[in-house]
């Protein structure tokens, strides 16, 4: 995060630590330890990346029997990138295979093209998942994960970067 302070009639660049105070709670400190509101924030202040786990290949094997989805592991093992392990790993934690799979044929396709998915339903009425570009692979996986979005406005496609649920 880049602090900005006014300094007479100009915004200089803040290279000091500091607090932002605010009108709600951030973080607690209690009993020796410190517990954040949200993954985000403290991501803000301390880097978060070595804590998040990606899957490893026994978990893309286990991922790959999954009942709904076609998937050649071996090929997913091969051109996985973090990003490809991270969403395996939160997807495989999910019911949303499931979900989706339960949903009638056309809804399915209507759903993938929608979201601008490549990938298709097969004959035995499973998802089967591209593994031969692994961008192709992420977005099947990032609208599994339920990470793509339409706005409500412009109806443009959008990627999440949180999972905070809206409660109104």
């Amino acid at each position: 995060m880049v602090l900005q302070f006014e300094c007479g009639n100009i915004f200089a660049k803040m290279n000091n630590s500091a607090f932002i105070v605010e009108d709600k709670i951030h973080a607690l400190y209690e009993e020796g330890k410190l517990y954040f509101q949200s993954y985000t924030v403290a991501n803000q202040i301390f880097s978060l990346i070595d804590f998040v786990t990606e899957a490893t290949n026994a978990e893309i094997e286990s991922f790959g029997e999954i009942d709904g989805i076609n998937v050649n592991t071996e090929s997913i093992k091969h051109i996985a990138n973090i990003k490809t392990r991270r969403l395996i790993k939160l997807l495989s934690n999910t019911d949303n295979i499931s979900a989706f799979m339960r949903k009638a044929p056309r809804t399915k396709t209507s759903l993938l093209n929608k979201y601008g998915v490549n990938a298709q339903i097969n004959e035995n009425k499973e998802l089967v998942l591209p593994t031969n570009n692994v961008a192709d692979l992420n977005r099947v996986l990032e609208f599994l994960n339920e990470d793509i979005f339409r706005g409500v406005i412009t109806d443009r496609l959008y990627r999440s970067n949180s999972k905070k649920k809206d409660n109104h």
